[in-house]
């Protein structure tokens, strides 16, 4: 997210290796945190990504 902040969830379960479900499961984590937002609309908007500084 940090180098392609419109990344879609599929696409990075592909890169990962792991289930689409895996990925939401993790966004909705962070989203939790406060740790990533979601700027505009779910498909033109884009991930912002907060506290990219401290350990995951």
């Amino acid at each position: 997210m940090l180098q392609d902040n419109t990344i879609s969830a599929e696409r990075l379960a592909e890169e990962l290796k792991v289930s689409k479900r895996t990925i939401l499961r993790d966004i909705d984590t962070l989203k939790k945190q406060e740790r990533i937002n979601r700027i505009e609309s779910i498909t033109r908007g884009y991930w912002k990504v907060t506290n990219e500084d401290e350990e995951i």
